[in-house]
């Protein structure tokens, strides 16, 4: 049933209150410039003997990491307390007495538990953009650098609401915000597409803008601005579904494979830029070696992000089999289905999107320039079949954990670990081991064993034969598949009686 939109003004009024009201608000305002203000004289006059635009530039770079740690520290902590609060307090199953849209209720916790951050930093914008005129600078960088940072803040603002919007206890930010300090460099570097999905590209961007140490050219400014509010959408959307009903997964199968549309579009997007980028300004990453660790490391963290339809899709199937009402037609989509269009998306998208990549990635495999279409149907035959293969297996012990095991994401990571990454890891370690000197590893059929060994195998130059290893996966598949169905029997038995 249709919602109707409506500002969240109750929801808001409330969250103010829960803020300390007129007079914390204001309070924590006026205190906050103070700082700003005593901390800025006091660092001019520690430089006092040097020229007052030098001191206000380097004001102004400071000011830039101030307004990171508010924007993204603040606002991700202070969205996860809203949620929390109401968690513990059971206020959010009131909430869903009221007549609120769902996405009118997302609005609210997203907008309402920042209002104190969004203060905050429009402080820092006006105390910055006095700076810029004490250093005669122009503004302009200034204002674009810090309605980039906005815009992904919004983002980790909107997953976090996300995340809040379930019947456990919501997640602190505090782990995925030092995942993402700590890997956002090394994503953008190996794979764009996360460093899009964690805000990093954002923070990198913005502070080059504003410092001018790096020179970022206007159009991807604009491009990741319009990712981060494209995101924004869809984690709103996703959390309102998640808020009506927090007892079915909100990325079931429709939303979970318009995630990894929504992935592999700007994760290919990302390596074609990238490789434009380096390309032109021949940066030492530039090399056929490492756009092809991005290209295979993209497609394999696809998998990854493929396993949410595919969850998603199988616990809906079981929880309607356990008379769980659907919310609609989407939480009817067959699972099977899902995970056989997860795999075709993969390498739909990333064949189509990112062509000039993998042509040139084929070349140096002994392939003339002069490209035919028949040439690379084996390349991308072996990888489909890499892929539904894949798909096809996470379906079954998703199917299995889900039926027997309280832990059922412990037990496929658990699975993934050993049966993705086990057979390259002990081929690797067999390589190095009769390695003769300094001579090149010598790899064999056993790498193929795994979906990410054959995505590897086929897409680097790696001189062994690749169906022994899917004929492996093929037996794995037919073994978990027929446990699967005979156990989600079994489990449907049970409940009849």
């Amino acid at each position: 049933m249709h919602e109707r939109f409506h500002l969240p003004l109750s929801l808001w009024k409330v969250q103010y209150h829960l803020l300390g009201g007129h007079r914390r608000v204001a309070g924590v305002a006026v205190i906050y410039a103070t700082l700003l203000i005593v901390g800025a004289l006091a660092f001019r006059r520690l430089m006092r003997l040097d020229p007052l635009p030098q001191v206000a530039g380097l004001l102004v770079n400071g000011l830039s990491v101030i307004q990171v740690l508010v924007l993204f520290l603040g606002g991700c902590n202070a969205v996860y307390r809203c949620t929390l609060r109401d968690y513990q307090t059971r206020m959010v199953e009131s909430h869903r007495l009221t007549p609120m849209s769902s996405l009118s209720v997302v609005l609210g916790y997203l907008s309402g538990s920042t209002l104190q951050i969004g203060i905050l930093f429009l402080i820092n914008l006006a105390f910055g953009l006095v700076l810029q005129g004490l250093a005669g600078s122009p503004v302009g960088p200034w204002m674009y650098g810090n309605t980039l940072l906005l815009t992904g803040a919004v983002m980790l603002w909107a997953l976090m609401v996300f995340s809040g919007m379930r019947l456990a206890k919501p997640i602190s930010p505090g782990p995925i915000l030092l995942g993402v300090g700590l890997l956002g460099v090394a994503a953008g570097v190996f794979v764009p597409g996360a460093a899009l999905f964690l805000a990093a590209y954002s923070v990198m961007f913005g502070f080059w803008t504003i410092t001018g140490l790096f020179t970022v050219a206007p159009l991807a400014v604009i491009g990741v601005m319009a990712v981060n509010l494209l995101l924004t959408a869809f984690w709103m959307f996703a959390a309102a579904a998640k808020y009506r009903r927090p007892d079915l997964p909100a990325l079931n199968a429709v939303r979970g494979l318009l995630f990894l549309f929504l992935w592999l579009s700007l994760a290919t997007v990302g390596i074609v830029a990238f490789d434009a980028v380096t390309s032109t300004r021949m940066i030492r990453f530039h090399d056929e070696t490492h756009l092809r660790v991005q290209w295979i490391a993209t497609m394999i963290s696809s998998l990854i992000v493929a396993s949410v339809a595919v969850s998603g899709a199988v616990q809906c199937r079981l929880l309607v089999a356990r008379g769980a009402a659907p919310r609609d037609w989407t939480d009817r989509v067959s699972d099977g289905f899902a995970a056989v269009a997860a795999a075709l998306l993969i390498c739909l998208v990333m064949a189509l999107v990112g062509g000039s990549v993998w042509v040139d990635l084929y070349r140096p495999m002994g392939v003339s320039a002069n490209l035919n279409p028949a040439l690379p149907l084996w390349l991308w035959g072996y990888t489909v079949a890499a892929c539904v293969l894949a798909m096809l297996t996470i379906r079954a012990v998703f199917v299995i954990s889900g039926a027997f095991l309280r832990s059922a994401p412990v037990a496929v990571g658990l699975f993934v670990v050993f049966a993705w990454g086990g057979p390259p890891l002990v081929d690797l370690i067999r390589a190095n081991v009769v390695q003769d000197g300094w001579g090149p590893l010598v790899l064999s059929v056993l790498l193929g064993c795994s979906p990410a060994g054959t995505i590897a195998a086929v897409w680097a130059p790696v001189a062994i034969p690749v169906w022994p290893g899917l004929l492996i996966q093929l037996g794995l598949l037919l073994v978990l598949a027929v446990a699967a169905h005979r156990w989600r029997e079994r489990a449907c038995s049970q409940r009849q009686s």
